[in-house]
């Protein structure tokens, strides 16, 4: 991904690191500034407005970077040893961080929603903030919450999946599944706990050179999804940042005009 490519490419984003710049430079000239200690109360009301949707900002990028992250952790399986001693076997790491992924994408939507209230300056609490009251206090048709509707629609399946995990504590991995149950992985692993030698008759059955290959291609299919996922959450996040810079620049550019 070249960096014009990349979600913080644009207006808001760039707009919003310069006046957050503007706004350190002028905490630090205020009287009783203190390095080290919580200076927030210093602060005017557009530098607060500024600060507080930096910190989401911050909160969103920070996510985004985290698939990464779990793109990382499924290409390699480290430690092999430590992890099976600890019932730990690589298509639970697999899974694990699949999981993760899920539950990151249900994340970036729900810190979209924040963005929204703290730009918007809708005064919806956090715990409430929703679709239902961001509808009720901004038209459903703001390019913004248009973006998220969308996202909604792109990713139903997998935050359908995650809130069944979530209540539930369910995550159905055929993939998964199919490598444990119809390539005998189930069995070895079982065998190796109890330290059973499985006979001849079964490994020429179930081969393990099998069982690694499934593996291989299964991480291979779970990092083409992560790239996949990233691609268009990367595009869903410039054109949703996009979206606030005409509500954000009107919030702030009458203090930042004269500074």
């Amino acid at each position: 991904m070249t960096e014009e490519e990349k979600y913080t490419n644009n207006p808001f984003s760039v707009t919003l690191l310069f006046y957050t710049h503007k706004s350190s430079e002028a905490l630090m000239k205020k009287n009783g500034f203190k390095i080290g200690q919580n200076n927030f109360h210093l602060l005017n009301d557009t530098e607060k407005y500024v600060s507080r949707v930096s910190k989401i900002n911050g909160d969103l990028r920070r996510v985004f970077e985290q698939l990464n992250s779990i793109r990382v952790f499924i290409r390699r399986f480290p430690n092999k040893k430590f992890y099976y001693e600890n019932g730990i076997g690589e298509l639970d790491y697999i899974q694990y961080h699949t999981e993760s992924l899920v539950h990151k994408i249900h994340t970036i939507m729900e810190i979209m929603k924040l963005m929204v209230n703290e730009v918007y300056c809708l005064g919806i609490q956090e715990r409430n903030c929703n679709w239902k009251n961001l509808t009720r206090k901004l038209d459903k048709e703001t390019d913004c919450l248009r973006v998220i509707d969308n996202y909604l629609d792109v990713f139903k399946d997998y935050i359908d999946l995650r809130h069944i995990n979530t209540h539930r504590g369910i995550y159905k991995d055929g993939e998964k599944e199919e490598i444990e149950m119809d390539f005998g992985l189930d069995i070895y692993l079982m065998s190796q706990s109890l330290g059973y030698e499985l006979d001849e008759k079964f490994q020429k059955a179930f081969p393990k050179f099998m069982i690694d290959y499934k593996i291989k291609e299964l991480k291979k299919q779970r990092i083409e999804f992560i790239n996949k996922t990233e691609k268009i959450i990367n595009e869903k996040l410039k054109l949703f940042l996009s979206a606030l810079s005409e509500e954000f620049n009107n919030r702030t550019k009458t203090f930042y005009n004269t500074v």
